[in-house]
């Protein structure tokens, strides 16, 4: 056992167990044996912004802050307000369902967007274009068209190129002999 100690670590000594370590995804792990909110039975570790605010509400689940809806611990999304995962400030975290914390991401992109496109006094970002009921095009193929050089009009308007191609449907059996019949009646004719 200590043999392999020495090969793996380079000392005979037991390792430190550590009571904050980071995860792969960035988030930090506090040591909290028994806790409620450990991944598992076995598992010692919670996820150091689920335990603050699990702390901060005395092990009650706080409603969603934006729609209020009410949560438990199994679907809450604590939310770093500023994005850094490593900042768990009490200030900075905030308690969400996943819906809410999905639409926060996507309105914060559409928010931040450089892509204003102007058409005949309209001002837009591609993804409200890509919305509008007259244009048919994704806001991905929006901007595509425009980086390639395209006009506004052609860029919002312009059919898709592969929603004209179509491949012709095989004829079965059926029609196939129907339609020989038609031409030998219309050769007696």
């Amino acid at each position: 056992m200590h043999y392999f100690r020495m090969m793996r670590t380079g000392s005979y000594d037991a390792k430190e167990v550590k009571n904050r370590s980071k995860h792969s995804s960035g988030y930090y792990l506090v040591k909290k044996p028994g806790h409620p909110l450990t991944k598992s039975r076995k598992d010692d570790y919670v996820y150091e912004h689920r335990y603050k605010i699990y702390e901060k509400n005395k092990g009650k689940c706080p409603p969603c802050e934006l729609c209020k809806k009410k949560l438990n611990w199994k679907n809450i999304h604590v939310d770093h307000i500023d994005e850094n995962r490593g900042n768990n400030d009490l200030n900075n975290l905030r308690s969400l369902c996943p819906a809410c914390n999905t639409w926060r991401t996507k309105i914060k992109k559409e928010d931040k967007s450089k892509h204003k496109i102007n058409y005949k006094g309209e001002v837009k970002n591609i993804w409200d274009w890509s919305r509008d009921p007259r244009v048919s095009i994704t806001a991905y193929n929006i901007l595509k068209r425009i980086e390639r050089g395209e006009s506004i009009e052609d860029a919002l308007f312009k059919e898709s190129r592969t929603g004209k191609i179509r491949t012709k449907r095989k004829k079965s059996t059926k029609e196939i002999v129907r339609e020989e019949i038609k031409q030998q009646e219309a050769r007696i004719c």
